[in-house]
């Protein structure tokens, strides 16, 4: 009994090396006859994988869209309705799909996404042994970050099979958290030379618009204050106006009733509040004036936000 199952385990283990030995093979010469188009091998350069973490990357066969539609028919499952999701690796073809970027504000989002898919693709070709390893690693990361946020993010891959979650924090940990516990250092260390130009990657991105919310919201505090202004001197314009206009109708009805040494003692008081009128005006349209220059200011940040939201969506041309 000894010596047949000891028999089954060495031609399960030869098994095994042969299937290794074909799949290696295939591979290898699959690799040999790709040539990735320049846009995947610039962002394998800016990503600065290593030799396994290119190869990886490359038989994923890396494809670039244009537009969120196709972002959403080829990563189905993954998006499920999500209009966040800027790639995948499709769970049909199991290629990476990633959406066009151009924005060079935020083009350095598509490097990110594009390490985030490469880790995928890394997880995806784990045996069951090798995700246990990670598991407990990957866990206590999550837990010491305290992080609701990708706590909430995770909630979405509950359903999607036993390891997909793992494999969506297994991404994310590897392209957005700077500090690793030296065994997970040395477990990404394989696929990136520098795995924490990725991180600042991300956080930079973040910065590009969070440096714009804030500045807008500075402008809304101050257009705030310059709107009581604007309505100080308006009040004030209209104030005097008023009163010019009482003194008018004084001075006539003094006229009506022949009493001008009245209506010349009101010529010179109508007369000065005429020349407040010019002065008050004059505040009033430099108030005004000082107001939509903010309005056009926080406008123009408001802008470039919208417009890298826009280059998020996808548009019809391709970064290098």
């Amino acid at each position: 009994l000894l010596k047949s199952a000891l028999s089954i385990a060495i031609m399960v283990f030869i098994g095994q090396q042969f299937l290794k030995y074909k799949k290696d093979r295939s591979e290898t010469q699959w690799l040999n006859a790709y040539r990735p188009p320049q846009i995947i091998a610039n962002l394998a350069k800016e990503a600065e994988l290593t030799e396994l973490g290119k190869k990886i990357f490359y038989l994923a066969d890396p494809h670039v869209v244009l537009t969120r539609q196709e972002v959403s028919e080829l990563c189905h499952e993954q998006a499920d309705g999500d209009s966040n999701v800027l790639g995948c690796v499709a769970g049909d073809t199991k290629k990476i799909i990633l959406l066009s970027i151009p924005d060079l504000r935020v083009r350095r989002i598509m490097i990110t996404t594009a390490a985030h898919e490469m880790l995928h693709a890394v997880y995806l070709r784990m045996d069951l042994a090798q995700k246990e390893l990670l598991k407990r690693t990957l866990k206590e990361v999550l837990a010491g970050k305290a992080n609701q946020e990708l706590t909430k993010r995770l909630e979405g891959y509950k359903d999607a099979g036993k390891y997909d979650q793992l494999s969506e924090l297994h991404s994310i940990i590897g392209t957005e958290v700077s500090e690793l516990p030296e065994e997970l250092e040395k477990h990404y260390a394989k696929y990136f030379e520098d795995r924490k130009k990725i991180v600042e990657f991300s956080k930079q991105v973040d910065h590009e618009f969070e440096i714009r919310k804030q500045i807008v919201s500075s402008y809304d505090i101050e257009l705030a204050k310059q709107k009581v202004e604007v309505e100080h001197w308006q009040k004030e314009v209209e104030d005097n106006i008023n009163e010019i206009n009482r003194l008018f109708a004084q001075m006539e009805q003094f006229k009506a009733q022949g009493q001008f040494s009245a209506y010349n003692t009101l010529v010179p008081i109508i007369n000065g509040r005429k020349d407040d009128h010019l002065k008050l005006n004059e505040k009033y349209n430099q108030v005004i004036d000082a107001y939509n220059q903010i309005v056009s200011k926080r406008n123009s940040i408001a802008g470039e936000n919208q417009e890298m939201i826009k280059s998020l969506s996808g548009k019809a041309n391709l970064p290098n």
